[in-house]
């Protein structure tokens, strides 16, 4: 494969039973390269008892450039037997074809040699029959003809949510039986047996995705539990942009896990952040109050589901941080405000009063407790979503009023919104998404006093300042550390940053920036990450 992949490959065909994204990174450069020179690519891969992560699927549609009429990515299960093919299909530029039939998954292990396996390989060039070669490419074609039992084809983003809804899709590494027999995990070792180790033939690259001529952070999943939580979380796109959530919701999941739940709006029976969320009044209801709860994950304030490795076993609570800001703000806080009522048919409902409500409610209790305050922002002006809503403003719009369907417009079109998407594996959202996920985040910064609002505008306020948000998306934060000091004591005064620096800054921030002419004349630094 290694040499194959560094031939003239035009078309590309695969089936997989079981797949991850680090066993995919030989190829990424050949799928990413056919995709987007409108060449065949065409996908099959397992997810046997639901075991494929989300994310890794949502990663590779991304690298595809799904929808694209010569790309078919295809998640492939069943209740009642395994999908177990692996084969592997290229058409060179010659127009010859090569073939891998054998034992190799789409895994770290399959390809990098770490488990013996065997295949065999046909090959055109080496005088193989092409007529079986073809006969194998017309087999991967046949399950993109028409409706196949199994199969469920991936088009859009939502079409990965709904099978991570449905449990067809992890959301999380699981251990279970079935893919510990398929990935030799080294069960000898735990029977008494003398241990054999095996060496790997070789070591895969790590992924690099190409933006504006420079390399994004590798996206692979590093093998060790600590390693991959430290590097990336298992996603989808809701914990990172969330939807249909304001702060009264965050404030009654803060209250509500703060004591029994049992027979409350919030649970057990309600909460379902992986697998099916069921059917009917009651699945409607489980999926809002999850949108609420990843709301709540990402902002650190409930333990976080993305890092057990049994999903099975999760039970959610409050973390250190969302315990002692539910006891710092419960004092401003009226409990009426914070119930999630029963409609006349006895069902749950997530309406409560108007957003701008709770914005001013938790205004009000920081501008009061100090060190509320300095929680409060620490969490919410730490979360990658808000900072990238207030280098959007800063660095894009450069204006203290900004209209609403501009914003919309361009958030996940931005670089920073980009470049963190791809790092850690889910689709940048659309203008439709952006609609109803932007306005939690400026709900936040609302609710922070740094941004103002009505209906059709947001009135930036306030500059908010951490070392990532004075460097250039991508750039190391550490290059912000030196400066934020600096920046923060000469405020309203002459600038003694190096005037190179300088220059960097006015690129971003705009010609203004560091003079009494500049926008904005209020000025705070964001909290380290954590502050208890």
């Amino acid at each position: 494969m290694k040499s194959t992949v560094e031939s003239k490959i035009r078309e590309f065909r695969c089936q997989a039973g079981y797949f991850t994204l680090d066993g995919s990174s030989l190829l990424l450069p050949l799928l990413k390269q056919c995709a987007s020179d409108g060449n065949i690519v065409r996908l099959l891969l397992g997810s046997n008892g639901g075991v494929t992560l989300a994310s890794h699927i949502a990663f590779l549609a991304g690298t595809l450039g799904i929808p694209k009429t010569n790309v078919s990515l295809g998640v492939v299960s069943f209740d009642n037997c395994l999908y177990h093919p692996k084969v592997y299909h290229f058409v060179r530029e010659d127009g010859s074809q090569t073939a891998y039939v054998g034992s190799a998954n789409l895994t770290e292990s399959g390809i990098a040699g770490s488990n013996v396996e065997a295949g065999l390989i046909l090959d055109s060039g080496s005088g193989d029959d092409l007529t079986i070669l073809k006969d194998i490419e017309a087999r991967i074609e046949n399950w993109f003809k028409g409706t196949q039992a199994g199969l469920s084809r991936i088009n859009k983003h939502a079409d990965i949510d709904d099978l991570l809804a449905a449990g067809s899709l992890a959301l999380a590494p699981t251990k279970r039986a079935r893919e510990i027999e398929e990935e030799g995990e080294e069960a000898a070792t735990k029977t008494g047996k003398p241990s054999v180790y095996l060496k790997s033939i070789f070591k895969l690259p790590g992924v690099k995705l190409e933006e504006s001529g420079s390399t994004v952070a590798p996206a692979i999943i590093p093998s060790s539990p600590p390693e991959r939580r430290r590097f990336v979380r298992h996603t989808e796109q809701s914990f990172h942009y969330p939807q249909g959530t304001h702060l009264g919701h965050i404030l009654t999941i803060l209250s509500h896990f703060a004591g029994d739940r049992t027979g409350t709006a919030f649970d057990d029976q309600f909460i379902r952040l992986d697998g099916s969320l069921g059917s009917g009044r009651l699945a409607a209801y489980r999926r809002q109050i999850k949108y609420k709860m990843l709301a709540a994950i990402e902002l650190g304030l409930i333990t976080d589901i993305r890092l057990i490795d049994d999903t099975i076993s999760y039970v959610p609570a409050l973390t250190d941080a969302g315990r002692k800001l539910w006891n710092l703000i419960k004092p401003f806080v009226k409990p009426a405000d914070l119930v999630l009522k029963r409609d006349e048919n006895g069902d749950y409902s997530t309406a409560m009063q108007q957003a701008n409500y709770y914005n001013e409610v938790v205004s009000t209790a920081c501008d009061e407790s100090a060190e509320l305050q300095k929680l409060y922002h620490s969490c919410v002006l730490n979360m990658p979503a808000v900072k990238q809503m207030l280098i959007l403003l800063y660095q894009q719009e450069r204006t203290a009023t900004v209209a609403k369907v501009r914003i919309y417009e361009t958030f996940f079109e931005s670089d920073a919104v980009k470049l963190f998407c791809d790092e850690i594996g889910i689709e940048a959202g659309t203008v439709e998404s952006a609609k109803h996920r932007c306005p939690f985040l400026l709900n936040l910064l609302e609710s922070c006093r740094i941004v103002g609002q009505n209906n059709s505008s947001v009135l930036v306020g306030t500059l908010a300042l951490a070392p990532d948000v004075i460097v250039a998306p991508g750039t190391d934060p550490k290059v912000g550390e030196k400066m934020l000091p600096i920046i923060l004591a000469d405020w309203g005064k002459k600038s003694t940053l190096a005037l190179a620096d300088q220059k960097a800054l006015r690129n971003l921030f705009g010609a203004s920036f560091l003079t009494d002419t500049y926008y904005l004349k209020s000025v705070m630094q964001i909290p380290a990450p954590n502050v208890q």
